[in-house]
């Protein structure tokens, strides 16, 4: 089993750099892209003596490179970097994984959209492939657009996949949403397709199909993992905000609970919160209770949460 998180890792207290079209010289693309590199590497390194062993890299560690009035050769400018984190990642075993964002729709009906996350989804897939030797590392993928009806939508998706990269193809992962496509649905459509699906526990209790357990949901979705581990995300409601918004922090007993339900130590299990690595190390140590150490590392990031006003 490997915990992890998504992006933004609070204990590190580097930060990535962004810009604007209007600012992007080479030289400011060059400096701001060999900087998030860095904090890559520091974010990565941070997981390592953590003990965390799953990470969502954030999309925003090169910023506009997929614009098309960007033309910035990165690939081979920045091979030691690349290598450097390659070498953390291997040495670690860690996991890595990336989630383009929500206007990143391979199903559009505007062809312009589809264009555009096609260049997206097989940018990641390359940007992955140059930090983690792990060849199935997952671009994972809602599926978005269901305008008109769900066939028509599923049609168009399929013709999106097939535009993609054959490395692509075998990154890309299907998770349920809280709208448009359910469990079921993206299980149907990943069957056709050949790809895994992640299971959602918060966006399947806003759009439910199975009338299943999420235990089961679980069995089903491990039928697509073939060769590979399977990967679910989890978060918790939020008091006092919209159904389906993540909570701050991750209560313990809540998630012990449904890690014992789901028989967690088979699964990945990615971590949806606002504290991020925090919960992530909470979570760590509560299943490792045998170790004392951890205990009192804990210690430490309660007292980090309260600086930051997050209750842990």
């Amino acid at each position: 089993m490997a915990l992890g998180y998504a992006c933004i890792c609070i204990g590190d207290y580097n930060r990535l750099k962004s810009l604007r079209l209007a600012g992007a010289s080479e030289q400011k693309l060059e400096m701001i892209y060999r900087h998030n590199l860095g904090v890559l590497r520091s974010n990565i390194s941070y997981n390592i003596k953590h003990g965390i062993k799953l990470f969502r890299v954030s999309s925003d560690i090169f910023p506009l490179i997929t614009h098309s009035e960007i033309a910035f050769e990165w690939k081979n400018r920045f091979r030691e970097p690349f290598d450097e984190i390659k070498a953390l990642v291997s040495d670690s075993g860690m996991r890595l994984s990336m989630h383009p964002g929500q206007y990143t729709v391979l199903n559009s009906g505007n062809q312009e959209v589809v264009d555009k996350a096609v260049v997206e989804i097989d940018h990641h897939s390359e940007f992955l492939s140059c930090i983690t030797p792990d060849a199935y590392a997952p671009v994972v993928l809602h599926v978005n657009s269901a305008r008109g009806d769900k066939k028509t939508a599923v049609s168009r998706f399929k013709k999106g996949f097939e535009r993609l990269s054959d490395a692509s193809k075998k990154r890309l992962c299907l998770e349920n949403d809280e709208k448009g496509f359910s469990a079921r649905d993206i299980y149907d459509l990943a069957c056709e397709i050949d790809v895994p699906c992640i299971f959602d526990n918060l966006h399947n209790a806003m759009n439910p199909s199975y009338e299943l357990s999420d235990k089961e949901i679980i069995e089903v979705f491990s039928k697509t993992y073939v060769g590979k581990r399977q990967k679910i995300h989890y978060s918790q409601q939020a008091e006092d905000k919209r159904p389906g918004a993540h909570s701050v922090t991750i209560s313990h007993r809540e998630f012990l609970r449904y890690y014992g339900d789901v028989s967690g130590e088979d699964l990945d299990i990615m971590l949806e919160v606002k504290d991020k690595d925090l919960s992530c190390i909470k979570c760590i140590n509560c299943l490792d209770a045998k170790n004392s150490s951890r205990y009192r590392e804990w210690a430490r990031y309660k007292y980090l949460g309260k600086e930051k006003n997050i209750e842990t």
